[in-house]
C-alpha cells in the first residue's frame, strides 16, 4: 500500500494557524447560515449590527437543536395584501407524520429598520409587537414593504444571500389546508392530504458557516477543531498531519481547499471531493496556498 504523503508540520502548521487567524474575525461577523431543504438551499446573511438581539435569539435556536425536523408550514400568496412568504421555524414534524410546536424560548424586542423587500428574512409574530419567539418568513415580493408599517413593524435580521429560488420552489408548491396553524401547507408532489407525512412536507435543516461543534457561535472552539484535522488530537500540532480530506492519500492544497469550503459553503462529507471556494475565498485560498511549501516526501 503507498503511503500517506504528508507536509513537513512547521511551515504548514504556521501557515494554517496564521490564515485561520486572519479569516477568524471575517467568518465570525458574515453569520452565514445555510439552510438544506428537499428542493434544494439557501444561504441566509444575517445582520447583527442592525438585528443583534434577533440574530442572537435565531443563533440560538439553531444551536440548541430547536429546528431539528422543522419544516415550511406556511406559504402565502394574498393578492389582496400584496404578502408573499414562505414561513418556518414554527413546527418539527416526526417519522409517524405528527407536528409540534418548535420549543419557544421568551419572546423577544421588536427591532424594526430594514424593509421587508423581496429576498429579506424577517421574523413572524402575533398581534404583540414585542412577540416573535422561533418563527421567521422569507419576503418574496417588494410589496411586502407594506410590513414595515403594520403595529411597529417586522424586523428584518436577515437577507438570502444566494438561493432565493429555491424560496420561489417552495412557494409554488401546491398547497393543503389541513387545518390549525396549517390552512396554507406546502406539501411535495405524491402528498395526499387531509394525512401528510414526514417526506411529503418541506423540512429544513440549519447549519452556521464554521459553526464546527454546533453550539449557535463560531468561536475559537471551532477554529481549533479545524487545526486539529491537520496536527491531530487538540491541535497539539504533535506529530503529522492528519488532515486527508479528499482522501488521496496526499495532504496538499486540495485539502487545504476543502477546509476553507466548510467555511464557505456546505460541508462536504469526509472523504469526498472539495467544493469550489466561493469568490470570496479564493483570496484568502490562494495566501493559504502561497504560504505552504510544496515540499513532498
Amino acid at each position: 500500500m503507498q503511503p500517506m504523503r504528508t507536509r513537513t508540520l512547521p511551515s504548514l502548521a504556521l501557515a494554517i494557524a496564521l490564515v485561520l487567524c486572519l479569516l477568524s474575525p471575517a467568518i465570525a461577523s458574515a453569520q452565514i447560515v445555510v439552510v438544506t431543504t428537499p428542493l434544494g438551499v439557501f444561504r441566509m446573511q444575517l445582520h447583527p449590527q442592525e438585528a443583534p438581539i434577533t440574530t442572537l435569539n435565531f443563533r440560538r435556536y439553531i444551536g440548541d437543536g430547536d429546528y431539528t425536523d422543522s419544516f415550511i408550514h406556511r406559504s402565502a400568496f394574498l393578492f389582496d395584501s400584496g404578502v408573499d412568504v414562505i414561513q418556518g421555524g414554527g413546527y418539527t414534524i416526526d417519522q409517524q407524520g405528527n407536528k409540534t410546536p418548535v420549543p419557544a424560548d421568551p419572546a423577544i424586542l421588536n427591532e424594526p429598520g430594514a424593509s421587508n423587500l423581496r429576498g429579506t428574512v424577517a421574523m413572524a409574530r402575533g398581534a404583540g409587537v414585542n412577540s416573535a419567539t422561533s418563527q421567521w418568513y422569507i419576503n418574496l415580493s417588494n410589496s411586502n414593504a407594506s410590513l414595515d408599517n403594520v403595529n411597529g413593524g417586522f424586523t428584518v435580521f436577515a437577507h438570502v444571500l444566494n438561493g432565493l429560488s429555491v424560496a420561489d420552489a417552495i412557494h409554488d408548491l401546491d398547497r393543503v389546508n389541513i387545518g390549525g396553524a396549517f390552512t396554507q401547507l406546502p406539501i411535495l408532489a405524491g402528498a395526499e392530504p387531509p394525512t401528510v407525512e414526514y417526506n411529503e412536507v418541506v423540512l429544513t435543516s440549519y447549519r452556521i458557516m464554521g459553526d464546527f461543534d454546533s453550539d449557535g457561535d463560531i468561536d475559537d472552539a471551532d477554529f481549533g477543531f479545524a487545526f486539529s484535522n491537520f496536527t491531530g488530537p487538540g491541535g497539539t500540532g504533535q506529530g503529522q498531519f492528519t488532515g486527508d480530506f479528499d482522501g488521496d492519500r496526499d495532504i496538499d492544497d486540495a485539502d487545504f481547499g476543502i477546509l476553507f469550503s466548510w467555511f464557505t459553503g456546505p460541508m462536504p462529507p469526509l472523504g469526498g471531493a472539495a467544493t469550489v471556494p466561493e469568490p470570496a475565498s479564493v483570496t484568502l485560498l490562494l495566501i493559504g496556498s502561497a504560504l505552504i511549501a510544496r515540499r513532498r516526501r
